[in-house]
């Protein structure tokens, strides 16, 4: 029937099917009804082996490929972190330039009160 060949795909195929069929209690019907109670009988009787299917993609990498390119980027990380360990500033220079911030900070403030002193004699 044309039915049949619509749910072929589905009955029988890889995948889970649930048939669900309509019947009527009218007379005028009958036939139509055990072809239909007929079919669902003949659909219960088959067995399907649904499975999932796994496929690659392509150009999707392997997990061993993944884990290479970790490694890499692993050792890439280590390589970066040691150039910038290398060339961070010792504590001696790191010391230096806090004294260097510290006077220019006491020279800012000498220079507002000099100024500060220049404009309250000139107002005076």
């Amino acid at each position: 029937s044309k039915l049949t060949r619509i749910l072929d795909g589905c009955i029988g195929g890889n995948c889970k099917t649930a048939l669900l069929v309509c019947l009527s209690p009218a007379v005028k019907h009958v036939q139509e009804t055990l072809s239909t109670l007929d079919l669902a009988a003949r659909a219960m009787g088959v067995e399907v082996d649904a499975k999932v299917n796994v496929e690659a993609a392509p150009g999707a990498e392997t997990s061993s490929a993944v884990a290479e390119q970790v490694m890499r980027l692993e050792r890439e990380l280590r390589d970066v972190a040691a150039a910038v360990a290398a060339s961070a500033p010792s504590a001696a220079s790191v010391e230096l330039l806090r004294v260097a911030e510290e006077r220019a900070a006491e020279a800012e403030l000498a220079c507002n009160k000099a100024e500060q002193l220049v404009e309250s004699l000139a107002a005076s």
